[in-house]
């Protein structure tokens, strides 16, 4: 696989939908938007570019939009998660530009915030004020990263002969979507240690470090593991194969537990501790 160069394929059918295309149906699809990372990153860098269907090409580009922005966000003291000198600039100009779909707003004023009521002492009451950071909808990040993984796999088992790949392999299952704040919590890292061995069929980086995917085969079953990491904040854990196997290894991951606190409207809150990844301990796209 080249590092500093894109790969282009003569594709017949789209990845994403598996309808054969047509100069009528068809567009030049990025796998790795040239929008979705910092500007100028993927110059001379690794790049898949194929045709895909109009359709999958714009519902993926809709996706993007917003997911390209919350990444690329500093966290709530103003920090950003990477140090490449064009990501605050992005950073700034879609928190304007772009608008979340989970709150309607800009991505910019999209951050929630929480108001926690309670009494310290008899007759003296406190109010506590709480500002995260924009959110991503679960079933949008997997979504996106449903597209990333089927183009990478289409790549892998690509057929130049009759333009065409097998779709990935039986049912695709969710495992976990995480900003980087939490990249250490119980089942990521269960997820890592348990797949790590397998046989790597597609790691790389690229865009400057702003998008990674691993693919990896288990040794002895018809089962995969998908990861990818979006602007060095979001990652996105998933598998795919036999249903049986898959029940199988997610019944083995530990649940991710946390505080249940009810409040006097019927309302229910848990709330956990995130745990963060220390850099010698992160192997999810280790060759």
């Amino acid at each position: 696989m080249p590092s500093n160069r894109v790969v282009i394929l003569r594709n017949r059918v789209c990845p994403y939908c598996r309808i054969d295309l047509s100069p009528g149906n068809e567009s030049t699809e990025h796998v790795v938007g040239r929008k979705f990372v910092p500007k100028g990153t993927l110059e001379n860098q690794w790049n898949l570019i194929l045709k895909a269907c109009d359709n999958c090409n714009g519902n993926k580009a809709d996706l993007e939009d917003d997911i390209s922005a919350i990444t690329m966000q500093p966290d709530v003291s103003g920090q950003h998660f990477g140090s490449h000198p064009q990501l605050a600039k992005d950073a700034a100009h879609k928190a304007t530009k772009a608008s979340s779909r989970h709150t309607g707003k800009a991505v910019g004023d999209s951050q929630p915030n929480l108001v926690v009521k309670g009494e310290l002492a008899k007759g003296v009451s406190v109010t506590f004020n709480f500002t995260g950071q924009a959110v991503i909808s679960p079933e949008r990040a997997f979504d996106l990263a449903a597209y990333h993984f089927r183009a990478f796999f289409f790549y892998l088992t690509f057929n130049p002969g009759d333009g065409c790949g097998p779709e990935l392999p039986g049912v695709y299952a969710e495992i976990q979507a995480v900003s980087k704040r939490d990249w250490g919590n119980d089942v990521a890292r269960a997820f890592m240690a348990r797949t790590r061995s397998w046989e790597p069929q597609l790691v790389f980086t690229t865009a400057s470090g702003h998008f990674r995917l691993a693919i990896r085969k288990h040794p002895d079953k018809q089962m995969w593991s998908l990861a990818t990491e979006w602007n060095e904040n979001y990652r996105v854990m998933a598998l795919c194969g036999e249903e049986s196997d898959l029940r199988e290894f997610m019944s083995g991951l530990p649940a991710m537990g946390g505080e249940v606190y009810r409040g006097a409207d019927g309302s229910t809150l848990i709330a956990r501790t995130e745990k963060q990844l220390a850099t010698e301990d992160d192997d999810l796209f280790a060759p």
